[in-house]
């Protein structure tokens, strides 16, 4: 979820946590995951990911840290929340970013095949990116660091592509 300001995506959150919240008191025993799509109200916009949290009765909760900038789109950088339950798809940034504050470079360029409107392009920078950040075509990344157990970074340029590129 994102947003220019950090009190309207705290609002955001807030407004979507409880309607979940109010969702999930009101869920009968009896419901089955296959009957969610018929259970939930549509004032919130419910994922995948959402609707399974529901079905399995799973509490959710944000922390100040899950708030962290990001970078939308070429130039647009936002406030964002970063909640492994509350994102649609992780993809990879928690091997990335674990807790979304680690330091970390990306380079994007677009999917190859998604697009016939951008050819060729890159664009690097040191915030999480939006998956679809040349909308509406998706973007791979190459980062510098992932980040393996106890947010440890290991870093992706080797000793033999570092001497490749200074000499």
């Amino acid at each position: 979820m994102f947003d220019f300001t950090d009190s309207d995506l705290k609002n955001k959150v807030s407004f979507l946590l409880n309607f979940y919240h109010s969702e999930l008191r009101r869920l009968p025993t009896s419901v089955k995951r296959s009957e969610i799509d018929d259970f939930v109200r549509t004032n919130i916009k419910w994922t995948a990911e959402l609707k399974a949290l529901l079905a399995r009765r799973e509490k959710n909760s944000v922390s100040k840290s899950d708030y962290v900038a990001a970078i939308y789109r070429p130039f647009v950088e936002m406030n964002y929340c970063f909640n492994r339950k509350l994102t649609k798809r992780v993809f990879r940034i928690p091997n990335c970013q674990p807790t979304g504050t680690e330091r970390n470079m990306y380079i994007l360029f677009p999917a190859h095949g998604a697009t016939k409107r951008i050819p060729f392009c890159t664009f690097a920078t040191d915030k999480i990116p939006d998956l679809n950040f040349f909308t509406p075509d998706p973007a791979h990344a190459i980062v510098r660091y992932r980040y393996e157990r106890q947010h440890q970074p290991i870093d992706n340029v080797t000793d033999w592509a570092l001497v490749g590129c200074v000499n």
